[in-house]
């Protein structure tokens, strides 16, 4: 079956081939109006098509973002609400051996903090090992 197909195929496509190169020979203004027609009615589809699935997509994806965003607030507030603040540091640190003051780089503060990432493992087939030969 997938012989035939393959020679129906390239039959089309030899034909098409034999008709534009006639067509090109005869009437190149005519064949240049043709094309031009048939890429104005593939964008108009085109669009249509893409404007019609857009509003669905869009709308799933902004009601994906805001239970995620709710997700993230519940999950940092419970944080915040659990630990205590700790003491406000000025940050200056009196360097005695010279006699003045310099700022404390505070490492912590500098170091980004890594957001959570939350992936699925999925289970595979690791026992069963592929045919080598």
């Amino acid at each position: 079956m997938n012989r035939s197909m393959f020679i129906v195929a390239l039959s089309v496509i030899g034909l098409a081939v034999i008709g534009l190169g006639s067509r090109l020979i005869t009437d190149p203004s005519g064949l240049l109006t043709s094309i031009l027609i048939f890429a104005a009615i593939g964008v108009v589809i085109w669009l249509i098509f893409t404007k019609a699935s857009a509003p669905s997509n869009q709308s799933k994806y902004k009601k994906a973002v805001k239970q995620s965003k709710k997700y993230h607030e519940s999950k940092f507030t419970n944080k915040a609400t659990n630990k205590a603040k700790p003491a406000a540091r000025s940050g200056r640190v009196m360097d005695y051996s010279i006699g003045r003051s310099r700022t404390q780089t505070n490492k912590t503060s500098s170091r980004r903090k890594k957001s959570d990432v939350h992936l699925t493992v999925i289970e595979g087939k690791k026992g069963k090992k592929k045919n080598q030969a």
